[in-house]
């Protein structure tokens, strides 16, 4: 995963309890998902207990940093000043450990982008010091 400083005047999500530990690892060049101790089932977005098994005994755990693309869409119209430079494409991944993201592609043209297509993470880090969440696309 590369990690770049970039000036971007995004809009920023709420850095405070369990949000706050996932971004921190993203910025430590890490992807980390919490993890039910019990069942060993991968879990995102933060939680308190675990959905399955319902225990309240979870860990944070390095995730891999690849998966594939399983949705897509091209934005066109930006909804936001930050977000301008259109068109992009914006991926739903299905991890490698389970947990599925959000995030821009980067790197790739819009006629280009498909389902099943291999990825990795690409976090950058914005002037505001959050990790922005980015994907890459990689070979298997």
């Amino acid at each position: 995963m590369t990690v770049e400083q970039v000036a971007v005047g995004r809009p920023l999500p709420e850095l405070h309890g369990l949000t706050k530990q996932f971004y921190a690892a993203l910025g430590e060049g890490r992807l980390d998902f919490q993890r039910c101790t019990t069942c060993q089932r991968w879990q995102f977005p933060p939680r308190e207990m675990c959905p399955r098994c319902t225990t309240e005994t979870l860990a944070w755990e390095a995730s891999p940093q690849t998966g594939v693309v399983f949705t897509y869409t091209v934005v066109h119209r930006p909804l936001h000043p930050a977000f301008a430079a259109v068109p992009y494409v914006v991926v739903g991944v299905q991890f490698d450990s389970g947990p599925r993201l959000m995030g821009r592609l980067i790197g790739v043209s819009v006629d280009e982008v498909e389902i099943g297509m291999p990825i990795r993470l690409a976090t950058r880090i914005d002037s505001d010091g959050v990790p922005q969440i980015e994907f890459e696309r990689t070979s298997r």
